[in-house]
């Protein structure tokens, strides 16, 4: 070899200066390049202390309290109130539904009632006025008999003979009586009159060719009952 070289590259030659300052540059970006950036420093929080808020209790005065007192009392009793008038407007509807229902129980009682005294009452007259009805006929035969006579001589007076039986109690006081009815109703036929101990003091038959008619006191008991009954079915 001619002469001493440090390196050699070819035909570029670096002596031992140029090649150290250029390791330590190679060096140095080297370290440039390996250096890892340190990471940026987190900005100190400085510590926030929260301390507790004190609220101030409320304060009333005497009256305002009293106030308060008197309006709570005024509700309390408004609510009872309230409550108290619904349960008596329960009780009353309840009652008055109850009374209702009673009321036509006893209107019903009282129409049931009602009829059984009028059957009573007219079983009672029925018995009474069977028990005063021969006393009666007894008192009264001759104004039953004109009576029963007046209202049916019209219906035979064309007959040409009428035959009339009557008790012997009572016979002789019905002549004259017969007699006048006979001109009244313009009567041109004979009249006979017969005693029949069969019939009753107020009694009377009257017989004719063809028919007949008789009065007696089951037709007179008959005739009260009807009335009775025509009297009720009114009331």
């Amino acid at each position: 070899m001619s002469g001493y070289k440090r390196y050699e590259f070819d035909n570029f030659i670096l002596d031992e200066k140029e090649a150290e300052d250029t390791s330590s540059q190679e060096e140095a970006v080297a370290v440039e390049e390996l250096a890892i950036p340190e990471p940026p420093q987190e900005p100190e929080v400085s510590e926030i202390v929260v301390e507790p808020v004190e609220i101030a209790a409320p304060s009333y005065s005497e009256e305002e309290l009293a106030a308060a007192k008197d309006e709570a009392a005024k509700s309390g009793y408004e609510e009872g109130y309230r409550a108290k008038t619904e349960e008596i407007d329960n009780q009353t509807t309840g009652l008055l539904v109850e009374l209702d229902k009673r009321i036509g129980d006893l209107l019903s009682q009282r129409e049931q009632l009602q009829k059984e005294l009028e059957r009573d009452f007219m079983a009672l007259n029925m018995a009474v006025i069977k028990k005063l009805l021969p006393q009666i006929s007894q008192e009264h035969a001759e104004e039953i008999l004109i009576q029963f006579l007046d209202e049916n001589f019209a219906n035979f007076k064309s007959e040409a003979k009428l035959s009339f039986y009557f008790n012997p109690d009572i016979i002789g006081k019905m002549q004259a009586k017969i007699a006048n009815l006979a001109r009244i109703n313009d009567f041109e036929g004979k009249i006979a009159l017969h005693k029949d101990s069969s019939l009753g003091v107020s009694d009377c038959r009257v017989e004719w060719e063809n028919g007949g008619v008789q009065s007696g006191s089951d037709k007179l008991l008959e005739k009260v009952n009807n009335l009775l009954e025509e009297t009720a079915a009114e009331n």
